[in-house]
């Protein structure tokens, strides 16, 4: 974190660059150049410098099908040139896949430093992209290939493969010569508008002074510094330069690794990262009731991972037992899993059990049975240390059971506050620039030389409260989530975990009917400046007995706000489509021309007991705190609560499936019995599935009518329908949908209905229920 102090305090100038056609010339606040002298000199200086100047041309390839990843380097320097108030003669952000179809190269300004040496930026795509590197001048074209790499500055020199005629490499005077002060000039050569400009500017002396107590000049890289006499300094390759004379060097003098030893380090971080980046595969249980929970469950559908039996994946080895999953779920998905396989560097599988869900990050901990050599070691993350250091960068992607990792350079060119105040670089944690993220994307990975690994791909888990949007990763500090795996208490949510078939559908419930807003019964209800004009909130019109909200003392009519939970950072606003008392009155008009083959489709004619609220409940966790915002009798009343888990619904209620029969049929639940006002002591089971060409498809069962007997004995629950149903011979079915009935005959060599085959009719002792 750092402070920008006023001009009472420091003196501090815009590091200002101007733009033009040809040669263009700078201006800054103490040093104007509008005279026709000043013009003149910078034109000298334009000439004097050109024959210094070369242009690089990167030809790109695909490589097995993948394109390399837009050029987020020239991407930063329009950006930071903007920001600091000025305009250089750098392209536009290319496409590289772009540059390929259009069969041209990606071009860059360099400056000649020896006879067969260029500096030039470093566009940081990896080399299996790269066709070939040409330098040119004037009309010569030579072969360039990468020769070294600067430690702390964010360029590449490259070796020709022989001397341009004509061209002049740059003499940097040394330290010692150098006059006291400036003025300095900056020289920028690059592509724009057609044509090639060299941009002339003034180096300012703007000043910013860290809360740490550093001192720098903010800078945009790949610019030409000379002095007053027109004589080189140096080349910014840095986005910040020191007070004093330090930056002042040759680059020639820079600490640089050559590319034939970093290629040998790039293969051993390849080994590195192979053992501590480890493919995941994961099994879930297929959802309870998949079929009909995807038509019926309208916030089920917006998450495709509701369906999920199946993720591949990486996931970080910290410790020899334990890896940090990378897989982002909710608690509904986590419930259904079953299995965890991780496979080591040779490909060998390792068992693991589930450990815990990360509470902030979308994450989570596996313990392997047996222990894993090569875990991460966690590196720096002092900003001052890593800004514009030569790192490295592995690209792991992992489809199905193949895995691949690509390793090449990266640098952190900025860094920014984020989550809970704590500092976060600047890099990219996938090259997709997709909004929408998926699981398969090629996942970076930022190593220092040293083999630590320095930040990770974490997505962020956010809070019920604010959203439940879909995030891609960011780049997150390897040492925070150190710190966060000491704490594991803490860090750890403990109702995001696997559950046993039998409670993956359990909810959370307040225990009412709701009906949402509009901006008319806004209005009527005077809350229309509660409820932004009617866009949240929702009128309670029924209260279940003996539920949180009846204890509470809620009651019909009061109209839902908002909830404010305990460790949310937002109120939770309660969704105005959150209407649980939708009316379906052309339901049972419309079931007897529905085909069978249809069965499968046709939505429960009763609301679905998961919405936004309920599902929000849960995902907080049960036993939790907060209130609800209540609007009754003309003000707002505050109600405490805690989160209970509800009652089994129809999504969880206990099933029995007869695959002779050809029929499911469930517990009749709470909002079932309410749909159909059902008395508490009224027997039967709902069918919840009828199977296309089975026995009680041809007798003419339907989705949602009611068994109420079999063979004259009551179905009270499904343990009575089940033995009944496996019981043999012919089965007396007594049907009733809503309140009319039949009895249907099925057997096991042909199907009846009061003698009328593959009909249910209506029986005279079956009387309808008055109700």
């Amino acid at each position: 974190m750092r402070f920008r102090f006023p001009v009472s305090s420091l003196v501090v100038c815009a590091l200002v660059f101007c733009c033009g056609v040809g040669v263009s010339r700078g201006q800054s606040d103490d040093h104007a150049s509008g005279s026709a002298e000043d013009s003149m000199a910078q034109a000298r200086l334009a000439e004097s410098i050109a024959k210094s100047l070369v242009r690089v041309e990167y030809t790109l390839q695909y490589d097995k099908g993948d394109a390399p990843s837009s050029d987020r380097w020239t991407a930063y320097r329009q950006y930071a040139s903007t920001r600091r108030g000025g305009g250089s003669a750098a392209q536009p952000w290319e496409a590289w896949d772009q540059l390929i179809e259009e069969e041209r190269p990606a071009l860059r300004g360099g400056f000649l430093v020896g006879p067969t040496r260029v500096y030039t930026g470093d566009p940081m795509v990896h080399p299996r992209f790269i066709k070939s590197i040409k330098v040119r001048f004037g009309s010569q074209v030579v072969d360039a290939t990468p020769a070294a790499y600067p430690l702390k500055q964010s360029g590449v020199f490259l070796d020709l493969a022989g001397p341009l005629q004509g061209a002049v490499e740059l003499k940097f005077r040394p330290t010692s010569n150098e006059p006291a002060s400036g003025p300095y000039s900056t020289v920028r050569y690059g592509e724009r508008d057609g044509a090639w400009v060299i941009d002339i500017g003034s180096l300012g002396t703007s000043l910013s002074v860290s809360s740490e107590g550093g001192r720098f000049t903010s800078a945009v890289p790949e610019a030409l510094v000379v002095a007053k006499d027109g004589a080189p300094v140096t080349i910014i390759g840095a986005t910040q330069l020191g007070p004093d004379a330090a930056w002042k060097v040759s680059p020639l003098d820079w600490p640089s690794v050559n590319a034939a030893d970093f290629a040998m380090s790039v293969e051993k971080l390849q080994e590195r990262s192979s053992r501590c980046l480890l493919r995941v595969a994961l099994n879930l249980r297929s959802p309870r009731s998949r079929g009909e929970q995807s038509r019926r469950n309208e916030y089920a559908e917006r998450d495709e991972s509701e369906s999920l039996t199946e993720w591949n994946g990486t996931g970080v080895l910290v410790d020899a037992r334990t890896v940090v999953v990378l897989a982002k779920f909710k608690p509904k998905v986590t419930g259904r899993l079953e299995r965890i396989r991780v496979f080591d560097a040779s490909g060998q599988e390792h068992a693991a059990k589930f450990a815990g869900s990360l509470r902030e990050w979308g994450a989570f901990l596996a313990t392997v049975d047996e222990p894993l050599t090569g875990a991460a070691v966690a590196g720096i993350d002092a900003p001052s240390e890593l800004r514009d250091a030569l790192l490295a960068r592995a690209q792991v992607a992992v489809r199905g059971e193949s895995r691949t990792s690509y390793v090449s350079r990266e640098r952190i060119t900025g860094f920014h506050i984020g989550r809970h105040g704590r500092v976060y670089p600047d890099i990219a944690a996938t090259d997709d620039d997709e909004p929408e993220f998926h699981a398969s994307e090629p996942l970076n990975f930022v190593f220092a030389s040293d083999g630590s690994l320095v930040a990770v791909p974490v997505r962020h888990r956010e809070k019920v409260s604010v959203g439940r949007g879909e995030n891609a990763p960011i780049m997150v500090p390897m040492s925070m989530l150190t710190e966060e795996l000491a704490d594991r208490p803490s860090s750890i949510d403990g109702e995001n975990r696997p559950l046993e078939e039998a409670d993956e559908n359990r909810l959370a419930w307040l225990g009412v009917e709701l009906q949402g807003l509009d901006a008319e019964l806004a209005r009527v209800n005077n809350v229309s400046d509660q409820t932004e004009d009617g866009t949240t909130g929702a009128i309670i019109t029924y209260v279940y007995e003996n539920s949180p909200a009846a204890k509470a003392g809620l009651k019909s009519g009061d109209v839902l706000l908002r909830l404010h939970i305990e460790g949310q950072p937002k109120p939770l606003e309660i969704s105005n489509d959150l209407d649980t008392s939708r009316n379906m009155q052309n339901f049972w008009q419309y079931l007897d021309q529905i085909p069978p083959e249809y069965f499968d489709r046709i939505p429960t004619p009763w609301p679905t007991a998961e919405t936004m609220l309920t599902r929000s409940l849960t995902d907080v966790g049960f036993g939790t705190a907060y209130t609800a915002e209540v609007f009754r009798g003309g003000a707002v009343t505050r109600v405490e609560l805690k989160i209970e888990q509800g009652p089994p619904h129809y999504d969880a209620a206990k099933m029995f499936v007869s695959e002779h029969l050809g029929i499911t049929v469930r517990e009749i639940t709470y909002e079932v019995r309410r749909y159909f006002r059902l008395k508490p002591g009224d027997p039967g089971v709902i069918v919840s599935k009828v199977d296309k060409g089975g026995k009680c498809a041809v007798a003419g069962v339907k989705p949602y009518e009611i068994v109420t007997s079999i063979n004259d004995q009551p179905v009270n629950n499904v343990a009575d329908a089940e033995r009944e149903m496996k019981a043999g011979g012919e089965l007396r079915m007594a049907i009733k949908r809503m309140t009319q009935g039949r009895l249907v005959k099925i057997k096991s060599d042909s199907v009846e209905a009061d003698g009328k085959a593959g009909v249910g009719q209506p029986t005279p002792n079956d009387v309808p229920d008055e109700k």
